[in-house]
């Protein structure tokens, strides 16, 4: 009975949706024996499974989760409270992913550029280590810090739903009170807020006090492979080691020590010895692999010095599903001096002084002694979820020596994130290409394409802060047969370009967004064939003895659920990471004209696709019909489509027997008409 809950997309349909009149988008188209017991005992027993059972179902009825599936104004207030539930938690998520475990960083680390790595104007990650300081973050840590963005921001989103409030009074009996739990497949957060929904006669509809929601996010992971790598720097200095090799190296532009017979002195340049080194640090530390997780790069037999030192055995490690990344960026803060020098110069002596005895014989010899701080961004990437973790550290040598006693320097004033998000996307300086574009495709059937989608509108989300960038226009700037616009961004090391666009799904992307001058992102939209709740019915039907009773209309005091799902599977099926399709809905007769014509059941457009409906129908909270089924819609059919009639069963009002009728309700849908399109 618990089902997976998605969200309800709301949106005022089109005058065409109200006629039968050709939609927009047509440019082409699921005994054993017992022993020997006295008759008291197994009714004993009868009575236990049925008390069992009807407290299980009650239970299913009155608990708010992410898939159950709720009556009336009760449903509608749990399903939008787990969507916020779900949108707070991933906001929290996304600040802990981005700020190195942190949903908000304490002020005393903001301020300190030797305790974070800033990332972007708005954005620092604090370093997990720093000197001879760690930071790691508990487990406990990170489930407090996500509990507390919780209680501090969940009331906002649901009291702030215009809708809810226009159409219920909701009273809130207590605090908001949150139990992430952080385990080895996700996080399960378990909200208790105890609200009382009244309709606007001020009559009590139901009350709601618990809240389940489910993330896939292996945090745990993430933050154990950090902490095993961070506590493996710390010991064995790896990133020293790699930096004193790649001087070791002798560059031309870096050297270390030499003797040449030569009489003139040589000289290297400071600057070009330090950015020398910079580049070398950020091409040869992101081919560092972790033995026991998933390398970005396999390192091949043709690149066997990367085999020899880029590949860190840090102990017997089983995380074939995360990806470790190590990134510098030579805009990052960077502590370099070399000595001997004079100002800006490099220079050797002469070994053999001039002399009227040997004044043909000239020796030049250098040593040279590097001083080296710099941080070290580490990426840890659940292949599974996409969700990253960035864990900051620095990197410390002294006399070409590891010594974690140095102290990273901020190239640039500390900026407070205390901007609004005006003031931040006046700061976009960096230009990056956008292309937007309609996608069809259905992996099952082998329909694929896509054209130029123009006029979508492009926003920019950095954290707490949301860029309005402007809209695509079709052969932009004379490029041709695609829709696109070329305009600045603002910094981010991890935002999100969204493309928006009535009757499509909104497509986004995650871009870093830095010096770089030639990025360019693609968003795929997919177009959608939204059906308004005024035309569609729900049909319920008898069962018994006899066979299947004739359709009958909803009663006024019955409400239907209606949830439909296209899923795209695997990304053997999916390699464009093409969201699945799920919408719901709704039904009520007692719903008034307008609202029926502003809610819709978005179906995709322009191809075949089949779904997986399933219908629940409820009177007085209790489930008495429902419907579990596959449901093929040809495009052509679905376009002039005028109605669409969906049918239920009858579920048995016994307990005992309700638990097999679930289990088998697939079958069992069989014996009542499939969705009808009129």
């Amino acid at each position: 009975m618990f089902q997976k809950r998605s969200d309800v997309e709301v949106r005022i349909a089109p005058p065409y949706l109200n006629s039968p009149r050709k939609h927009p988008h047509s440019r082409r188209h699921l005994r054993s024996h017992k022993g020997q017991i006295t008759i008291y005992i197994i009714l004993g027993i009868i009575i236990l499974l049925a008390l069992s059972l009807f407290m299980v179902f009650q239970y299913s009825i009155t608990t708010s989760k992410p898939d159950a599936v709720l009556p009336g104004g009760q449903g509608k207030v749990s399903n939008y409270l787990t969507s916020c539930i779900e949108q707070v938690a991933s906001q929290a998520l996304s600040h802990m992913g981005q700020q190195a475990g942190y949903v908000t960083v304490p002020k005393e680390v903001e301020l300190d550029g030797a305790k974070h790595l800033r990332t972007s104007p708005v954005t620092v990650a604090p370093f997990w280590a720093y000197g001879t300081t760690t930071t790691i973050p508990t487990q406990d840590q990170l489930k407090s810090r996500l509990d507390t963005y919780i209680q501090t921001n969940l009331r906002d989103c649901v009291m702030n739903s215009q809708g809810l409030r226009d159409s219920y009074n909701i009273l809130e009996k207590s605090e908001v009170s949150s139990d992430a739990k952080i385990h080895p497949k996700g996080i399960t957060f378990s909200v208790k807020w105890s609200i009382e929904i009244q309709d606007k006669a001020g009559e009590v509809i139901t009350q709601i006090d618990d809240h389940i929601y489910e993330s896939n996010v292996k945090l745990q992971d993430l933050r154990d492979l950090g902490e095993k790598i961070i506590l493996a720097e710390l010991s064995e200095m790896k990133l020293e080691d790699l930096t004193q090799d790649m001087i070791a190296l002798e560059h031309p532009q870096l050297p270390v020590s030499g003797i040449e017979f030569a009489c003139s002195k040589k000289k290297w340049k400071f600057d070009e010895a330090k950015d020398t080194l910079q580049n070398m640090l950020r091409v040869n530390l992101a081919q560092l692999q972790i033995k026991g997780t998933n390398p970005s790069t396999p390192h091949t037999a043709d690149l066997p010095y990367y085999q020899n030192h880029y590949e860190w055995n840090i102990g017997e490690l089983s995380y074939s599903k995360i990806t470790p990344q190590f990134h510098y960026d030579a805009n990052y803060p960077f502590s370099f001096d070399v000595s001997p020098r004079g100002g800006n110069y490099l220079q050797s002596e002469n070994l053999i002084p001039k002399s009227k005895y040997i004044s043909l014989l000239c020796l030049q010899t250098w040593k040279f002694a590097y001083d080296v701080t710099y941080p070290i961004m580490l990426t840890l990437t659940d292949d599974t979820t996409g969700y990253q973790l960035k864990i900051p550290f620095t990197v410390e040598m002294e006399n070409n020596y590891a010594n974690r006693h140095q102290t990273i320097k901020p190239n640039s004033p500390i900026l407070l994130s205390t901007q609004t998000s005006d003031d931040y996307c006046k700061t976009a300086k960096t230009p990056m290409l956008v292309k937007t574009q309609e996608i069809v495709d259905n992996p099952y059937t082998g329909v694929h394409t896509t054209q130029p989608l123009d006029n979508a509108k492009i926003t920019f989300v950095c954290l707490k802060y949301d860029c309005t960038i402007g809209q695509t226009e079709y052969n932009y700037g004379g490029m041709g047969d695609v829709a696109a616009i070329n305009t600045n961004f603002p910094a981010c090391v991890g935002g999100y370009v969204r493309s928006e666009k009535p009757y499509y799904t909104m497509a986004q992307e995650r871009v870093i967004i830095n010096s770089n001058p030639n990025q360019e992102v693609t968003l795929n939209s997919i177009p959608l064939y939204p059906v308004s709740l005024n035309k569609i019915t729900i049909k319920t039907h008898t069962n018994s003895e006899d066979g299947i009773g004739p359709a009958q209309d909803l009663k006024d005091n019955q409400v239907a659920l209606i949830k439909i799902t296209f899923d795209r599977g695997n990304e053997t099926y999916n390699p464009l990471h093409l969201p699945n399709q799920e919408s719901s809905l709704v039904v009520s007769p007692l719903l008034d004209e307008k609202t029926k014509s502003s809610q819709t059941l978005d179906l995709l457009a322009m191809a075949e696709f089949t779904y997986d409906v399933d219908i629940q129908v409820y009177e007085d909270e209790n489930l008495i019909s429902s419907y579990r089924g596959n449901w093929t819609v040809p495009w052509e059919d679905l376009e002039y489509s005028s109605h669409i009639t969906f049918h239920t069963i009858q579920a048995p009002t016994e307990d005992e027997k309700l638990y097999n009728y679930i289990e088998d309700l697939g079958t069992i849908s069989k014996t009542v008409p499939l969705p009808e399109i009129q």
